[in-house]
């Protein structure tokens, strides 16, 4: 049978982002300084949507080892890079302080700020984020037209949708474990503040999140069931963004300036242009979390791909989440993944007993797909569960400890002071992050 024999060279990708401080701890429009300047050094950063944000991006690789080693080094550089600029890197979801960021308006920028409005819009540059990439089995995509396939009968494309499927009823379990902004605007909203503000909507209770409206466009997915409801969902994303450029009196041919359809669309899951699945949701954090969790999902991943397990939302799966059986994992229905687990995620986080039973699920999974060196990769996560204290629960006790509470207002030059030791802790945290995963290669 076609396309039938397992694909073992799935390659990995990963992008972060990170906010510009300047030397007291206040945000900061010099990205375009530190790009240059990194640049000149063949550092892989991209432009963001407000000028006090940048992107790092590394090239695939197969092995998670490698890929973690070139993203430390690359980041390194940008670091140096950003130092000689008088920056600091800050590498949390939101900046908990209360700014104006400086929105980019070309291109395809100025597209989003007529159809969110300018005030709206600057939320997208008050929030980073954490994206990773797993590319799409052979036969499923074509990257000459960067578009999915049909397939008529093919157990890789299963593969496909059994990966999706289990990436999206990860979010809240890598979420939870990733969240590092409980402060947006000066404010407290819940754990996962980014989330509460950038994807929006009625499940996260905020009708003025970024996304709120556009369910299609930017919220969390809903299960596949088959490729074709894959390329359908690319279809019905296209159409709500050209009815937004209507609204927005945008005329409807903008949509031809877009890369691919597949660009079209800001998901905490999609298929990404590049001919990968990204989970794109999560919060920004140091680099020893944000590689321990692509070892946590990739570990996963690769079993669906190499043995064809499928992936079953179902009660089983809601009771016991990630249970494997033979070749069944269960997970958690659609209902309970977008509606219930996304909001405890966000507003509670690990006080969550629902969101703790699923990590302890999807952690004994992956455990044991794991190969013996990926184990201690994963450390720094396993010490998030067992000190019970996301990089959001260190960051609250801080501002409690400090002499505030949750319902008041933090002055921004206590954030600032705080910032600061965050963007100390990633540049101080690189040397020993690299020497692990250099001791697993």
């Amino acid at each position: 049978m076609k396309n039938n024999h397992p694909l073992k060279r799935s390659m990995l990708g990963l992008e972060s982002e990170f906010f510009c401080l300047n030397e007291n701890g206040f945000m900061i429009s010099k990205a375009d300084e530190i790009i240059e300047n990194a640049k000149k050094k063949k550092i892989p950063v991209i432009k963001e949507c407000a000028k006090n944000m940048l992107e790092l991006g590394v090239y695939p690789s197969v092995k998670i080892y490698n890929i973690s080693i070139n993203y430390l080094n690359a980041l390194q550089g940008l670091i140096d890079s950003a130092e000689k600029n008088n920056v600091m890197l800050y590498p949390l979801g939101t900046y908990p302080g209360s700014f104006e960021p400086e929105m980019r308006r070309e291109g395809l920028y100025e597209v989003k700020e007529k159809i969110f409005g300018e005030s709206k819009f600057k939320i997208a540059g008050r929030n980073i984020g954490f994206h990773f990439h797993y590319t799409l089995p052979r036969g499923v995509f074509n990257s000459k037209t960067k578009k999915l396939k049909q397939p008529k009968k093919s157990k890789i494309a299963d593969s496909m949708v059994n990966a999706f499927n289990l990436m999206l009823a990860t979010d809240p379990v890598i979420t939870t474990l990733l969240q590092s902004s409980p402060f947006y605007q000066g404010k407290y909203y819940g754990k996962d503040s980014r989330m509460i503000w950038y994807r929006g909507g009625k499940y996260l209770k905020n009708s003025d999140g970024l996304y709120a409206g556009m369910e299609e466009i930017g919220q969390l997915p809903s299960y596949a069931h088959t490729v074709t409801d894959l390329i359908n969902r690319t279809a019905n994303t296209v159409k709500a963004w050209e009815k937004e450029l209507i609204k927005a009196e945008i005329p409807k041919n903008t949509i031809r300036k877009y890369p691919a359809k597949l660009a079209i669309g800001w998901s905490p899951l999609k298929v990404n242009p590049h001919g990968t699945l990204e989970l794109r949701g999560i919060d920004m954090n140091h680099p020893k979390y944000i590689l321990g969790a692509s070892v946590l999902v990739s570990a996963v991943l690769r079993e669906i791909f190499e043995e064809f397990l499928e992936v079953k939302p179902s009660d089983l799966g809601m009771h016991h989440p990630f249970k494997l059986e033979g070749k069944t994992i269960h997970v958690s229905p659609d209902s309970v993944v977008r509606e219930k687990l996304q909001w405890k995620s966000a507003k509670k986080g690990l006080e969550s007993k629902e969101i703790k039973k699923h990590i302890k699920g999807f952690v004994k999974l992956s455990r044991h797909f794991m190969l013996p060196e990926e184990k201690k990769a994963v450390k720094p996560l396993m010490n998030i569960i067992e000190r019970n204290a996301t990089v959001s629960d260190i960051w609250i006790k801080r501002v409690k400890k400090s002499g505030f509470s949750l319902n008041q207002i933090v002055p921004n030059d206590l954030f600032a002071e705080l910032s600061l030791k965050s963007c100390r802790q990633l540049k101080k945290s690189m040397d020993k992050t690299k020497r692990t995963f250099e001791a697993i290669i």
